[in-house]
């Protein structure tokens, strides 16, 4: 058991991937706050809208733990020297807070919404130009 454990635990040991890891779980909490904080501003506070959003941000960290099973048996097979699976879905969800937090800052400074929309893409809504084309 203590092997699993320790195999579990290695692809984190990795300084990139701790680092992937922190910047994922304060992207995550800081767009948490902010999308209390514009929903409180708008008088649209829901504590249902807020629990989704809650169980949304479990099941992307659930894709790490994923991502980190994958990432042992590829390493443990194929003695990769990094954590290519774990430090991907971190990029993608660093990327996706990031996105999330910029459509919460456009909806509450409309005086810059257009810059934002045309630089990121990102509508007052908050939905991706490409989706609604």
């Amino acid at each position: 058991m203590a092997d699993l454990v320790n195999m579990l635990i290695e692809p984190v040991h990795d300084p990139t991937a701790q680092a992937a890891t922190l910047v994922v779980l304060a992207l995550t909490i800081l767009d948490v706050i902010a999308g209390s904080l514009s929903a409180h501003l708008h008088d649209e506070f829901s504590s249902h809208k807020f629990r989704d959003g809650i169980i949304r941000k479990m099941q992307n960290l659930l894709l790490l733990v994923a991502a980190l099973f994958i990432d042992v048996a590829l390493l443990s097979g194929l003695n990769l020297p990094m954590s290519p699976c774990y430090l991907g879905i971190c990029a993608a969800l660093i990327l996706m807070e990031i996105k999330s937090m910029l459509e919460i800052w456009n909806k509450d400074h409309p005086e810059v919404s257009g810059t934002i929309e045309h630089v990121f893409g990102v509508d007052e809504i908050g939905n991706d130009e490409q989706a609604s084309d």
